[in-house]
């Protein structure tokens, strides 16, 4: 083919050359290089003169028209083709005439006549303006070839009109290689020409050449008209031609023309479509008047391209213009409140849109179901939907394609049959919305079904149903169907492949995705590039290093290692794989590398670390990149603040510097973030101070940096010195000002930026929004947040999400359950967070069952995979006692980072099962994992339950290697230490600790007062008051605790006039505490009195009370407040049943006994502990029903403990009943030396004392061991303490002295029943051991030390015996003293030689 001009001169050459047009430069007219000149044109225009006589030319000889082109000759049958197209002219003429009138019936048939319409149809002399009108009723390039034909004929002369007409028919029908050899053609070409094919051009997307015939038109001093204005900028518009389109911009104000109505609003739909939102609205602006028009691309500009937000206030700033809307208006702004979830803004338009007659349009029609589906109002959709009086396939598809997003798969369906049974055929849109809806297996079926709709529709074979065909396949786990689809779709080989291998990858199954992959390459199928990048991906996922060097070498086969994309998506896999020193060889055997390659080596050597020996791979990547842009450095400080580096960051800092970057304000900012994800909060404020300008986004960077490391009270700061600089404060300042006060608690101040937030109208946006609700519920200012979030206008679910955590953490597991379930029924999907925060509340309330509901839930979701999900899902099955559950989780979690360890091991300690515990502990370790704080809080209680020093020891090395230890660990090495029975090396914590706090004070004490040390931990109490530490709640709570195990009254009472001195009288806790305190000195009205007074009473309350009264045997007054406690309506608890039981127990009360326990499972739906089966032996033994004890007792669900075998061996004793004695002793430990002692006794008392002796030698042989019994009384503030024989008491000699005197006046009385049980003489009594047992010691301390008449008040460790509680009656009534003992089970009130429990002696 020859050239284009020289085909222009072949075309045009003739002798009459005044009438052909001049042949334009090469230079100007560029763009038309690229086409083929249209070969019916080819031909001379040395015609004869008959051939412009209409009349004497009726037919064309064949030889004549093969010699029309000296040129080239054309083949025989193209010219018997243009010879029939000539002959058809005139019928033509009769058909323009046919289809004018059928216009003008609006009965419009675009078809071109039949062939019997061509025989019939005659010559036809015709005009210009008949042959104007046939050429502007072109439909197809036939028609105007049948036209341009007979113009060349017939001699017409293509002057500006004609010829503009026919470039335009030309154009219009997409043949613009004859519309540009038309305008070629013309004698003159004119501004309507020039602009005919430049709508042309820009009509079928060629805006290049659109634009460079406007560069050439200007240059042949044409002046362009407002058409072609108009033209260009919906070129622009169209190909996102910004720049060119700012051009043109400026070419029309110079002419003042950007003033104009039409133009300018071509100009803002322009900037709106190319993404220059801002510069629209400025067009718009400047608009001397504001039709509906401009409005409309102004509000759906916004709505489509910018902010909803600003959408909806344009229209409301619209509505205050009084310009009428009209369907459009609502389009767009129905199309805003979509994107934002606006319904309140959605819900009023369609109030307009009822209240102006709207509702009949069908585009507002599905704008409207389209709005309430993206607002999660189904429901509302769907009525809008079937009262609609037209539904279109739009429509249609609108609904289907809403329900399938949430996975309503049986409204789909039935919405899908119903649309069938309205004759309507489904489209691709259709289809793709069913097949989205079939996620399951058990929607399979249905799938199945859309997928035969879909072959009798001949769909199959378009490409976005192929897709969602496979991907429904997948989803549903039929991999069969999936190649069964392969093998049938018509697109090639080597494209399916593909596309079932990436959908396979986006659904994760890797397996799956391994065997296609083995299966491409036997088929010999080349991998594409979107799909090597997808199994790369896929590979940096599952860690899988040798199916990532498979992928690589096959890569390497097809021909795809040398393509960039490749290249950086194979090296980004083996970064996140295979070790730095493999990745660095691999990369320097790269054929291509950009700097996204450079970028992926630096991340890698970040993540690793290894920056020492590695700084100059920065050097390296600047030398080989020449000119590195401002995305670079951008990518490069992205990855340095991900992975923490302040070296590289500082280098690139100097590279910024040296290319001059530093004054860019993007990158100041950027510059500021990595300082400060790098920690380097003083390298940011410098850069800060250094910048130009000082944008709203600088303040911000530095903002949410201080917040980011924690410097929250710098950041409150930083947003003071904003407010003085005058910076106005955006959405992003009020989250990080929120987020400061929320974890500083400062309510004031983040109260006061509300206040003025509220003062100056400012929209605060969703995520501020959210944020201000996490402030309040973080200050413990519930009401206010639910206040806040009540007022919002839209939600989303952070906002749910954000109230569900608050309750959780706060305390309020059921108001978390109440809101979790109103989120669900306001159609709002739970995530992973709301997942994490509602088993939060599940592990508070040990609520199984709605545990197990949310697991499901997140498996059907495939949040179970979510680390932090199966983190709460291993917390709550540990808290609800399911450990099997919780080790399953752990197992399954694809990662195990340290927090999931420390939940496996605080379900271990949860459930007692310490040992296990040590186990995950060591097994952490030795796989490399590093312990956290909270990883050594729990190991410090497992090893002070195990009471094991050596691993103790080594877990405080371990503690002090971290650098962890602070004041909480501090404390809890001296709890573990003192439960080790090591109270030295506790001490030895204590006093190597810096900060000795009340908490560490608390700790020393508790370890003392555990260890049986009460005295001790009393005196560190007051030596402790001595200093400047300002005792707690906790501190007060302790010091009650000691003394009510002294039965220090007096010191009580003064630690109860500290406690209203710290104004802490009304805490709950401590009321609670005082009442245990009352009690257990004996003094039981001082309780009672104390509990009345009391604003506010809970279950411990009630049962602290109980079992007061329980102590002090006043059964009666137990069962009067356990009855007021019922008429409170408090949820019964089993400690409030184990006090009643304790009371009955001490009563004797079998029956009353028994039916508490009854009612305890019955009534209040509680099971019985070990301990309710303890004191229930006791109370059946103690009475005399011992075979009842025993049937009880092996009727267990679980193992007893050696608490009941005992209390059962004891009853035996007591009843002589020898053979289950024996029964009894077989299950007890050999070291508990009770065990012995029961027994021994009972053979005595049997008369077999050979067997006793036995018993005896037993226990000797076995070391059994009993803990020493000791006593301690207050005597003016000072606590004394005896052990059994003390002689260490300064008041010795007196004591024991006075101790024989009291003995002789009260052995004699006992001579016949000593004789009986013991077989002692009363000399043997008095010289015996039991003389002086510690509460005996301590009561003659008292009688010696105390004031006549003044009460004794002593506590003992163990059991009053027998002998020592006759011993006390009698000295009751022989010193006219009253004696109050308090031994581990009753409150023993001796008076007048009577004592009130109904215990021993």
């Amino acid at each position: 083919m020859a050239s284009l001009d020289s085909s222009c001169r072949c075309l045009y050459s003739s002798t009459d050359e005044g009438r052909l047009a001049p042949i334009p430069k090469p230079a100007v007219f560029a763009c038309f290089r690229r086409w083929k000149p249209p070969a019916c044109f080819l031909f001379n225009h040395q015609q004869p003169d008959t051939a412009r006589e209409p009349s004497s030319c009726k037919r064309w000889p064949r030889d004549l028209l093969l010699d029309l082109s000296p040129c080239s000759r054309w083949p025989r049958d193209k010219a018997d083709k243009l010879i029939q197209e000539v002959f058809q002219l005139q019928r033509w003429s009769m058909w323009a005439n046919k289809v004018t009138k059928q216009v003008s019936q609006q009965d419009f048939d675009y078809g071109c006549p039949s062939n019997q319409e061509w025989k019939v149809i005659e010559n036809v002399d015709s005009d210009d303006r008949m042959i104007l009108s046939l050429v502007r009723d072109c439909h197809n390039v036939t028609q105007c070839n049948i036209i341009h034909a007979f113009l060349i004929k017939q001699g017409f002369i293509l002057d500006a009109i004609l010829g503009s007409s026919l470039v335009d028919a030309y154009a219009k029908c997409g043949n613009l290689e004859y519309a540009c050899m038309v305008f070629l053609r013309l004698t003159q070409q004119d501004v309507v020409t020039w602009t005919a094919l430049i709508m042309g051009h820009a009509l079928h997307g060629l805006f290049e050449e659109a634009l460079q015939l406007f560069d050439s038109m200007q240059q042949m001093s044409i002046e362009p008209n407002e058409v072609t204005y108009l033209c260009l900028i919906k070129a622009c518009s169209v190909a996102g031609a910004l720049a060119e389109g700012k051009h043109i911009h400026v070419h029309l104000a110079s002419k003042g023309l950007d003033s104009n109505s039409l133009i300018g609003n071509s100009l803002c739909d322009m900037y709106m479509k190319c993404g220059s939102v801002e510069e629209g609205t400025v067009v718009f602006r400047k608009l001397p008047s504001h039709d509906v028009v401009a409005w409309n691309i102004l509000i759906g500009g916004h709505a489509q391209f910018g902010d909803g937000y600003e959408a909806l206030k344009l229209f409301q700033q619209f509505q205050d213009s009084n310009v009428e809307p009209n369907e459009t208006t609502f389009v767009s702004v129905l199309q805003a409140c979509a994107n934002i979830g606006a319904i309140g803004d959605g819900e009023h338009a369609h109030k307009m849109i009822l209240e102006g007659g709207f509702t009949s349009n069908i585009y507002v029609g599905n704008s409207l179901v389209h709005m309430y589906i993206c607002c999660r109002m189904l429901e509302e959709a769907s009525l809008i939907f079937w009262a609609l009086p037209n539904r279109d396939l739009i429509t249609w598809n609108t609904l289907i394609s809403g329900l399938s997003q949430h996975q309503l798969a049986t409204k789909v369906f039935e919405l899908y049959n119903q649309m069938q049974e309205s004759e309507l055929a489904p489209n691709d849109v259709t289809f793709t919305a069913i097949l989205q809806a079939c996620s399951s297996k058990e929607s399979l079926e249905n799938g199945m079904q859309a997928h035969s709709d879909i072959l009798k529709a001949g769909y199959e074979s378009n490409m976005k149903v192929s897709r969602s065909l496979i991907s429904m396949y997948v989803k549903c786990g039929s991999v069969e169907d999936v190649k069964a689809i392969v093998c049938t779709l018509p697109q090639g080989n080597t494209f399916v492949w593909n596309s079932v291998l990436t959908c396979v990858l986006q659904h994760g199954n890797i397996q799956e995705s391994l065997s296609f992959f083995w299966e491409m390459r036997q088929e010999g199928i080349e991998l594409m590039e979107a799909t090597c990048i997808s199994l790369f991906e896929a590979c940096s996922s599952s860690k899988d290093l040798w199916f990532l060097m498979e992928i690589h070498a096959y890569a390497v086969e097809c021909g795809l290692e040398g393509r960039i994309n490749i290249t950086n998506a194979m090296i980004g896999s083996y970064s996140k794989i295979a070790g730095s020193r493999d990745l660095f060889h691999l990369f320097n055997r790269l054929p291509c590398r950009d700097a996204d390659s450079w970028i992926v080596i630096l991340q890698a050597c970040m993540e690793e670390r290894r920056v020492v020996g590695r700084l100059d791979l920065l050097d390296q990547m600047m030398q080989e990149i020449v000119g590195p842009d401002l995305s670079t450095f951008l990518s490069i400080m992205g990855v340095c603040s991900n992975a923490g580096s302040l070296i590289y960051g500082m280098q690139t800092h100097m590279y910024i510097v040296k290319f001059g970057f530093d004054t860019d304000g993007i990158i100041g900012n950027s510059l500021i973030h990595m300082y400060m994800q790098c920690g380097a909060c003083y390298h940011s404020v410098m850069v800060f101070d250094n910048l130009k300008v000082q944008d709203i986004v600088s303040w911000n960077a530095l903002l949410t940096g201080f917040v980011n490391c924690e410097l929250f009270e710098e950041a409150l700061q930083i947003f003071n010195h904003m407010q003085r600089h005058g910076i106005e404060s955006d959405q992003v300042t009020y989250v990080s000002v929120f987020q400061a006060c929320a974890n500083l608690t400062a309510i004031d101040f983040g109260h006061l930026v509300h206040t003025s937030i509220v003062k100056c109208g400012t929209d605060l946006g969703l995520k501020a929004s959210n944020s201000l609700i996490d402030m309040y519920a973080k200050c413990n200012r519930s009401l206010d947040a639910a206040s806040i979030f009540l007022t919002l206008e839209e939600r989303d679910v952070a906002s749910w999400n954000v109230l569900i955590s608050a309750a959780a953490k706060e305390g309020h597991p059921e108001q978390a359950f109440h809101l979790f379930d109103w989120m669900q029924a306001d159609n709002f999907e739970p995530n992973d967070v709301t997942c994490a925060s509602v088993l939060h509340s599940c592990s508070m309330t040990a609520d199984l069952k709605r545990g197990m509901q949310v697991h499901i839930m997140a498996v059907k979701k495939g949040y179970d995979l979510d680390t932090f999900v199966g983190i709460s899902l291993i917390d709550m099955y540990g808290k609800c006692n399911c450990l099997q559950d919780a080790k399953h989780i752990f197992g399954c979690l694809p990662e195990k980072i340290p927090i999931a360890w420390n939940a496996m091991i605080a379900g271990y300690i949860q459930n007692s099962q310490l040992q296990e515990a040590t186990g995950l502990f060591q097994m952490m370790q030795s796989e490399g994992v590093v312990a956290t704080y909270t990883t050594f809080l729990c190991m410090l209680q497992v090893f002070s339950g195990l009471e094991s020093i050596n691993d103790a020891r080594n877990l405080h090395a371990l503690i002090i290697g971290s650098g962890l230890l602070d004041s909480k660990i501090s404390s809890l090495l001296i709890n573990m230490y003192g439960r080790c029975w090591h109270l030295e090396t506790a001490g030895m914590v204590f006093n190597s600790s810096h900060d000795q706090d009340v908490v560490l004070w608390n700790a020393l004490i508790a370890s003392r007062f555990h260890s049986g040390q009460a005295r001790e931990a009393l005196q560190l109490f007051k030596q402790m008051l001595l200093g400047p530490v300002v005792p707690d709640q906790v501190m007060f709570i302790l010091g009650l605790k000691v003394c009510s195990s002294l039965a220090a009254l007096e010191q009580g009472k003064e630690i109860y006039s500290l406690i209203i001195q710290s104004g802490l009288d009304l805490e709950l806790d401590i009321g609670n505490c005082l009442i245990d305190m009352y009690a257990s000195c004996g003094s039981l009205e001082d309780a009672r009195v104390l509990f009345h007074r009391l604003p506010e009473k809970d279950l411990v309350t009630w049962s602290t009370m109980i079992s007061g009264y329980a102590k002090h045997n006043k059964y009666s007054s137990a069962s009067s407040c356990f009855e007021d406690m019922q008429k409170e309506c408090l949820a019964l608890d089993d400690t409030a049943y184990l006090c009643m039981l304790s009371a009955c127990n001490n009563a004797g009360l079998v029956d009353d006994g028994v039916c508490y326990f009854k009612k305890m499972r019955d009534e209040s739906g509680l099971e019985p502990t070990r301990q309710h089966h303890n004191v229930m032996v006791d109370l059946l033994g103690r009475n005399g029903y011992i075979e009842e004890a025993k049937d009880l007792l092996d009727t267990l669900p679980y193992v007893t403990d050696i608490v009941a075998w005992t209390s059962l061996l004891g009853a035996c004793e007591h009843q002589r009943n020898l053979s289950l004695a024996q029964q009894c002793f077989q299950h007890m430990n050999d070291k508990d030396a009770a065990a012995y002692v029961h027994m021994s006794n009972l053979y005595t008392h049997l008369g077999m004392q050979v067997n006793s002796e036995e018993v005896e030698r037993g226990r000797k042989s076995n070391s059994s061991w009993k803990m020493p019994g000791r006593a301690s009384i207050e005597v003016n503030g000072c606590v004394h303490e005896f052990a059994v024989g003390d002689n260490s008491h300064p008041n010795s000699k007196d004591i024991y002295a006075k101790l024989k005197s009291l003995r002789m006046q009260t052995v004699f009385s006992r001579v016949p029943r000593l004789k009986q049980i013991q077989g002692l003489s009363p000399a043997q009594e008095i010289n015996d051991v039991s003389c002086g047992h510690c509460e005996k010691l301590a009561v003659v301390f008292g009688l010696l030390s105390l004031p006549e008449g003044t009460t004794i008040r002593i506590a003992k460790n163990l059991r009053v015996c027998q002998d020592c509680h006759h011993f006390m009656k009698t000295v009751s009534r022989k010193e006219c003293r009253e004696i109050i003992i308090i031994d581990t089970k009753y409150v023993h009130h001796f008076k007048d030689g009577v004592c009130g429990c109904s215990g021993p002696g």
